[in-house]
């Protein structure tokens, strides 16, 4: 916002400054462009706050050490993916995301109970590896590698 609060003070200066009444037209053409880019900017962060309020919400109504099941072939092949998406939903009370890095299918029961259960030899089968992610809470970073949530007093928000 600085730069755009420099570039409208220059602009400004400009006009005061224009000669003619094409430059004058030309350049409030331009001011107009500047007024809506910083609505649009303006509008961009209104839609953030919300997001990330409904990310909060969200948040707020997992239990502490939630655990989260990706029960899709592939769930944790792609590191950053597997790395974040516990993230939004988790980084109030913790918890672990688990995913397989290969094909998922099953021989005799549902992979949700094998999940539960902790049994994997019951027909939960994999052609990769299971993988699991512990996220801590926000409150968790010791100063080091804040989240955006983080209310730790080493930097982030308080």
């Amino acid at each position: 916002m600085k730069d755009l609060h420099a570039e409208s003070a220059a602009l400004r200066k400009k006009l005061a400054l224009a000669a003619t009444e094409a430059e004058k037209k030309a350049l409030q053409v331009e001011a107009n462009d500047l007024r809506q880019r910083v609505r649009d900017l303006r509008e961009e962060v209104r839609r953030s706050s919300e997001h990330r309020e409904l990310i909060d919400n969200v948040a707020e109504s997992m239990a502490p050490d939630a655990r989260i099941g990706l029960f899709n072939c592939y769930g944790a092949e792609d590191k950053r993916f597997f790395n974040n998406v516990g993230e939004p939903f988790l980084h109030r009370n913790g918890g672990t995301v688990t995913g397989t890095t290969g094909v998922l299918w099953t021989v005799s029961t549902h992979p949700l109970w094998e999940w539960i259960t902790g049994r994997y030899d019951t027909g939960l089968l994999t052609t990769g590896e299971w993988k699991t992610r512990r996220v801590l809470p926000a409150t968790h970073c010791n100063g080091y590698r804040h989240k955006p949530t983080c209310t730790c007093g080493w930097g982030g928000p308080r």
